[in-house]
């Protein structure tokens, strides 16, 4: 995890700042863009004057120091389906969607199959071939129904 991929969620619009924000928040706020990996006190998160941001300071912050405790983005995965999950799942999906898009762009550049990041086109690819060699599938696909080619009397 980068520092700006880490700068990436303190922009959100649950944590970035807004007018109302007090002092203790926009210090918080601006020295997390500075160091992002820093280590925040319960201090610090008590001196947010609004509960909300106070909370969701809280929820990203445990997010944030179960990503750095891992060696990968797919370790951090991979740990939170092995006991409680105690994040929101909006996190969870863009874990994924960042491996998704990691090794399919490694996949590209390299010219590599990966196997599991299209496992849904693999799938249709597979019924359809599987369709095509039915002797039912291929008599219904080529040949139309009497019915339909029958002349029609006029």
């Amino acid at each position: 995890m980068t520092d700006d991929s880490l700068r990436a969620y303190y922009l959100h619009p649950e944590i970035h700042p807004v007018e109302e924000s007090g002092d203790a928040e926009l210090e918080l706020h601006d020295s997390l863009m500075q160091a992002p990996r820093r280590a925040v006190t319960e201090r610090e998160l008590r001196a947010i004057e609004d509960a909300d941001a106070r909370d969701n300071y809280r929820v990203l912050l445990k997010f944030r120091d179960r990503l750095l405790e891992t060696p990968s983005v797919e370790a951090c995965y991979m740990n939170f389906f092995k006991g409680a999950i105690d994040v929101p799942p909006l996190f969870i999906d863009q874990l994924a969607h960042v491996i998704l898009r990691t090794s399919s762009t490694a996949a590209t550049m390299r010219c590599v199959y990966v196997p599991r990041s299209s496992f849904s086109v693999s799938r249709r690819r597979r019924s359809k071939a599987v369709m095509r060699s039915s002797p039912t599938s291929r008599r219904s696909k080529r040949t139309p129904p009497a019915a339909a080619t029958a002349p029609s009397a006029s």
